[in-house]
């Protein structure tokens, strides 16, 4: 496993990124609560991993916003912290991977790129993305990341002659989703990951202006609710965590929220 070590100040990364602190502090105050928190929880070891990680995801996502409109580079390190926070011991790899949730999926050249190495354009550029992972950080976490990275959805109802105008593209689409999570869940540490990143997405779903992205997700979500509170509640495979309660009730108020906003559209 190789070793990156963060050489700016997490201030200074924010600023080379062109990021100016607002006038409350709350752009930098995400992340300083972020790098207070993994200082912490973690070994003075492990910590500079977890910090260098972060530093890699905002430069690799900081082009990128979320759909309704903010900045992308904050709902990670939200995830990561919430996963720190589920955890009832320290997790580092799992820490790590939801930090890189969705760099393989949405900016895996990026990382390729930022960590010194050359794109070899006769390879899959998220395969390499993943390989990259493992060696800086360790195939403990690449495999974290392989679970949470969605595959191509629309890659495998072409190959069943569904494409985009077929009137079962839609549903379709929020099977496969639902199917995916409900496998990669089983796994534990991905449990948690999954259930902070699905947690902090939904909590976005009321800020949703567009009507019809609107609806769309409410559906793709909603069956996913009932697939987490199965998993939870599945005592064969225990979570390190002692928050299944709190977790339990979160999803009921996901629920709640998605069941009201179908029944007014009625």
């Amino acid at each position: 496993m190789g070793h990156i070590e963060a050489t700016l100040s997490t201030d200074d990364l924010l600023r080379s990124l062109g990021l100016e602190d607002d006038t409350d502090g709350k752009t930098y105050q995400i992340f300083r609560d972020f790098e207070q928190t993994v200082k912490e929880t973690f070994n003075p070891s492990e910590i500079g991993g977890v910090i260098s990680a972060m530093h890699i995801m905002a430069q690799a996502h900081i082009g990128q916003r979320r759909k309704d409109g903010s900045l992308y580079i904050f709902h990670p390190v939200e995830v990561a912290r919430d996963v720190i926070a589920l955890c009832a011991y320290p997790d580092k790899g799992a820490v790590i991977a939801a930090l890189f949730h969705d760099v393989v999926e949405d900016q895996s050249e990026a990382y390729v790129r930022l960590t010194g190495r050359q794109l070899d354009q006769q390879r899959p550029t998220q395969a390499q993305a993943l390989e990259a992972i493992g060696d800086d950080f360790g195939d403990d976490v690449a495999q974290l990341v392989t679970a949470l990275t969605n595959p191509n959805f629309g890659q495998i109802l072409a190959s069943e002659g569904i494409d985009k105008d077929h009137p079962e593209f839609s549903r379709r689409m929020k099977e496969l989703y639902a199917q995916h999570v409900a496998s990669i869940i089983e796994d534990p540490r991905v449990c948690i990951i999954k259930f902070a990143d699905f947690s902090r997405n939904c909590c976005a779903f009321p800020k949703l202006k567009n009507s019809e992205m609107k609806r769309e997700i409410g559906a793709k979500y909603r069956p996913v609710v009932d697939i987490f509170r199965a998993r939870i509640n599945d005592k064969s495979k225990p979570l390190n965590t002692c928050q299944q309660s709190d977790m339990l009730l979160e999803l009921g108020e996901i629920a709640e929220l998605i069941d009201k906003y179908f029944a007014n559209l009625e």
